[in-house]
């Protein structure tokens, strides 16, 4: 009878079709249709017998295009809950469409046993509760994501994340509570990504509140010149951040919400790009002075070449308790040589212990220079 509940599941899809809509069924997949300069297709439904398949394999393939009288229509979207509530515990593998763009919310986040995710790099959209609670999951290719929504990306094995393109995060995506309390929405709390090791942002310009916290083995941060926001509880509840890292801004302020850098206890050294102090604005909703918990005594502020006067006088960074001239604003370039005792530091000030080729800021004694390693 199994075939009678295929049939029953797809009537309202093939119904839809029949009414002109361009929806129809293909290979247990319903899809609407899109006849434009480039044909392409949305999965709007998925048949009992293809979610079969994909247990006895433990491996859910979403085809990569559907042919329909004589025309091929590549799959550039999933919509909204799809996959959600297929009993899919098992999968071990997800391969998605190549040429996949939007992922539509509440389809990705109840595959608990998925170790491998195949996909292209064409997806700009995913929307809220997706790709969370894959605590097996070890490599995520989303390079192209322009916005992460809520509840995306949490409590995932991943040790390595690069959002080369996105603009922004909504509240809640990337959240990592890892002592599984559960005092905000779902989507925020009782998630965590507890082996992130790298994080790069990109040229994001917005991370909204409860992003990125609690990822309890990320050793440093890196907030690009792009960044005009960091919410509240951002980067908060790191056990083993070291060191956060703002690049040169150019004099462009940044906006920052409560408590961002809250919590994290190893948190000993802050390095700047900028000779001039840059503004930062407190967020007027917020219930406590940004940085309250920051214990801004004992961490070390590092300041280009010059600058120390003028961050000891500034408002905010004037309350560090140490401030520390790392000559990041040296401009002679020279050869390193090699053979003295040194310290190096990137150009925006983060110290290097094994400096590959490139050019860095070397210091030794008293003498600071901008070095090129061969």
């Amino acid at each position: 009878m199994k075939w009678v509940n295929n049939i029953l599941f797809l009537l309202p899809f093939y119904a839809w079709g029949i009414c002109g809509d361009d929806v129809i069924t293909i290979d247990g997949y319903a899809m609407q249709l899109y006849a434009e300069d480039t044909p392409h297709a949305t999965i709007m439904g998925v048949a009992d017998n293809k979610l079969d398949e994909a247990r006895e394999s433990r491996h859910l393939v979403i085809p990569d295009k559907v042919v329909y009288e004589d025309t091929e229509y590549y799959i550039t979207a999933i919509g909204s809950s799809v996959f959600q509530d297929k009993n899919l515990e098992i999968i071990e593998e997800l391969t998605l469409p190549e040429r996949l763009q939007m992922i539509f919310g509440k389809n990705f986040y109840e595959m608990p046993a998925l170790k491998k995710l195949n996909s292209g790099n064409m997806v700009t959209s995913i929307s809220s509760d997706n790709f969370s609670d894959m605590p097996f999951l070890e490599e995520i290719n989303i390079p192209d994501v322009d916005l992460i929504t809520t509840g995306t990306l949490c409590n995932i094995g991943i040790s390595t994340l690069r959002l080369e393109k996105c603009r922004g995060t909504l509240s809640g995506a990337i959240y990592a509570n890892f002592n599984g309390n559960s005092w905000r929405q779902r989507g925020t709390a009782c998630s965590y990504m507890p082996n992130l090791t790298e994080l790069d942002l990109g040229s994001i310009v917005t991370i909204n509140d409860d992003s990125f916290n609690n990822l309890s083995k990320l050793p440093s941060i890196t907030i690009p010149s792009s960044c005009e926001l960091l919410g509240a509880y951002t980067f908060s509840a790191m056990e083993s951040l070291t060191e956060v890292t703002f690049a040169s801004r150019s004099g462009k302020s940044i906006s920052i919400s409560e408590q961002t850098f809250s919590d994290c206890p190893k948190l000993k050294d802050i390095y700047v790009g900028d000779a001039v102090p840059f503004s930062v604005i407190y967020d007027s909703s917020a219930t406590y002075e940004i940085g309250e918990l920051l214990d801004v005594e004992n961490v070390t502020l590092h300041v280009p070449a010059g600058a120390k006067e003028a961050y000891a006088a500034d408002s905010y960074w004037g309350r560090f308790g140490t401030i520390v001239d790392d000559g990041a604003g040296v401009d002679e370039i020279g050869a390193d040589s090699g053979n003295v005792p040194a310290e190096y530091f990137t150009l925006q000030g983060v110290r290097v212990d094994n400096p590959a080729a490139g050019i860095y800021i070397r210091r030794s004694g008293s003498s600071v220079q901008k070095v090129v390693i061969p």
